[in-house]
């Protein structure tokens, strides 16, 4: 974790990408952070700060207390020479030399990546759009990137964990000062599911204004395609396609109502020449994607029939946990992990007690 205190330091230090990069190169030249105890690490960042005379000089002792509480967090960290680092965001102007994260991001360079951001105060039309896309996006090997924000981001988020895709929220502030706060259980869904939450900023980091802009690029970097969700004249999203076009990708509009202010962005962008989502394949044909094999996993199997024999014995009488464990006979772990799923996929409630009701019946 000698490569986490480092990836702090250097985060803190204001030193322009160019420098940064150079820093990074020397360290892999000149040293292996895995051989690399606590103390050379101090020793090589008062080298590296009298070297480049660095504009902010850090104290290690501030490093230090961002390091521990970093630990405590489970946050990991990755540079550009990292085999994580997300292949296509390296290819950008100005890349994040260091990226802090929370959960796996394995399969950001395993999968093709399809950005979608929008409106903040997005509408019932916004949501069955979200709704519409993901749903047809779990038959294919895709991850979805978002920022994590109210609106049009909680809905590509939400939905692809209700989905099963692995998706990632990209944080305005460090990992610590989650914004929106009212997001707190997202994030943490978004890392069980199998995603991740990720900033380029040390903890402590404030949501500040001019944080997004970044955080923007991040997230039209790391895909080849951004889709736009409503949006209007004056929307962020139209500030993150800039600077996807900038980079070089693909930019997508979802079409909407004249009348709607939330779809004035969109309808501008797409008479400039954006393209335009009709269907599903307006993104599979861009992005290159194929059909997943339908294989039936056994544990998936078995994972379904305990899931529907919860449902059958559930109503909208609370009944308490131990019950439910007694009348199904499933493992005390296996039946928590199933009993979390179906509350995410909105099939049942936990109410005060451990005690459990259906929501709503299947169709």
């Amino acid at each position: 974790m000698v490569k986490l205190f480092f990836h702090t330091w250097l985060s803190m230090t204001g030193l322009n990408h160019r420098i940064k990069k150079d820093i990074l190169n020397e360290v892999i030249e000149e040293e292996n952070y895995n051989k690399m105890t606590l103390n050379d690490c101090k020793r090589i960042i008062n080298y590296f700060q009298l070297k480049y005379s660095c504009k902010k000089r850090v104290e290690i002792k501030i490093i230090e207390e961002i390091y521990k509480k970093s630990l405590k967090m489970n946050i990991s960290s990755i540079d550009l020479n990292d085999k994580y680092y997300p292949k296509l965001l390296k290819e950008i102007y100005d890349p994040p030399s260091v990226l802090f994260y929370r959960g796996k991001i394995d399969s950001i360079n395993e999968k093709e990546n399809l950005s979608i951001v929008g409106s903040r105060k997005s509408s019932h039309y916004g949501e069955e759009v979200i709704k519409g896309i993901v749903k047809y996006l779990r038959e294919y090997n895709v991850n979805t990137i978002s920022g994590g924000a109210l609106g049009i981001d909680s809905l590509c988020h939400n939905y692809s964990i209700k989905n099963k895709l692995d998706t990632f929220a990209v944080l305005g502030s460090g990992l610590d000062v989650l914004y929106p706060y009212t997001n707190k259980k997202m994030f943490e869904n978004i890392i069980h599911n199998g995603g991740a939450i990720i900033s380029e900023f040390v903890l402590g980091t404030k949501p500040m204004r001019y944080n997004f802009p970044k955080r923007n690029r991040v997230i039209s970097g790391i895909s080849q395609l951004l889709l736009i969700v409503e949006a209007s004249c004056k929307s962020g999203s139209l500030i993150t396609m800039g600077q996807a076009l900038e980079q070089g990708r693909d930019v997508m509009a979802v079409p909407g109502n004249i009348f709607s202010e939330s779809s004035k962005g969109c309808n501008k962008i797409i008479s400039e020449g954006a393209y335009v989502y009709n269907d599903i394949t307006d993104i599979t044909e861009i992005l290159k994607i194929h059909k997943k094999k339908c294989i039936i996993d056994k544990d998936d199997y078995e994972k379904k029939t305990s899931s529907s024999k919860i449902f059958s014995i559930l109503s909208d009488i609370p009944m308490h946990f131990d019950e439910i464990k007694k009348i199904t006979e499933i493992d005390i772990r296996v039946l928590y992990s199933l009993l979390f799923e179906m509350q995410i996929n909105d099939l049942i409630s936990c109410i005060n007690g451990n005690f459990y009701v259906k929501k709503y019946k299947i169709k």
